[in-house]
């Protein structure tokens, strides 16, 4: 459901024929400049059908790179990141909707434009 809300989402469907689930994953960074705010991810759930030039590469979780731009509501609190309990990506209005909470943590953001600015294999040495 959630690629058919961003801008290139043949990308992400060309890269994950069987999808990319969102499941459970670690916000790691949020960064706002001007009218748009980057979220990165961690994600564990790699899926089955992944793009096969990594291959070549060891991993065990996929790093992805989401952009809000234009956004016209922004809503935080409280701090700490961690694996997500609540992650709720909509559109409503016209506008792209992701609602997240973790512990004290919660976040609260609506924009026009959602774009995957980046998705790679990521060796998350927490696992191993």
């Amino acid at each position: 459901m959630w690629p058919s809300l961003i801008t290139n989402k043949k990308m992400i469907e060309s890269m994950f024929p069987e999808g990319l689930d969102l499941n459970l994953p670690e916000p790691t960074n949020i960064s706002i400049a001007s009218n748009d705010i980057k979220i990165s991810f961690n994600l564990r759930d790699i899926p089955k059908v992944y793009p096969k030039k990594w291959d070549d590469e060891y991993f065990n979780a996929i790093h992805l790179v989401l952009e809000f731009g234009d956004v016209v509501e922004f809503l935080s609190s409280g701090s700490g990141f961690d694996w997500l309990n609540t992650l709720e990506l909509k559109s409503d209005n016209g506008h792209i909707l992701i609602e997240m909470a973790v512990g004290s943590f919660k976040l609260k953001l609506a924009s026009n434009f959602l774009t995957v600015r980046s998705v790679q294999p990521y060796d998350d040495t927490r696992w191993e």
